[in-house]
């Protein structure tokens, strides 16, 4: 709780996500979906199902530090898709 005089808050450390081709870039919060982080870069990316993971539309490849792989991706991804990031 802030009152006067006592320091903020600190934010959560933002994450940079970086699209390509074009090398948009969105600064974004942990925890934040891919989609969204292409919504803020003004990255067009096709998603019927709107963004419930269901349509795989908006199937990305991730390039960088390694990223835990959730239930939901092991459930729509194959293994030798998983492997490729």
């Amino acid at each position: 709780m802030e009152g006067p005089g006592s320091p903020p808050e600190p934010s959560p450390p933002e994450l940079t996500v970086r699209f390509e081709p074009s090398g948009r870039t969105a600064g974004v919060p942990p925890g934040a979906t891919i989609l969204a982080a292409a919504h803020w870069a003004r990255v067009p990316v096709a998603s019927t199902c709107g963004g419930s993971g269901t349509c795989g539309e908006c199937r990305v490849r991730v390039l960088g530090p390694d990223m835990p792989v959730s239930e939901e991706d092991r459930e729509h991804l194959a293994a030798p898709l998983l492997a490729e990031g």
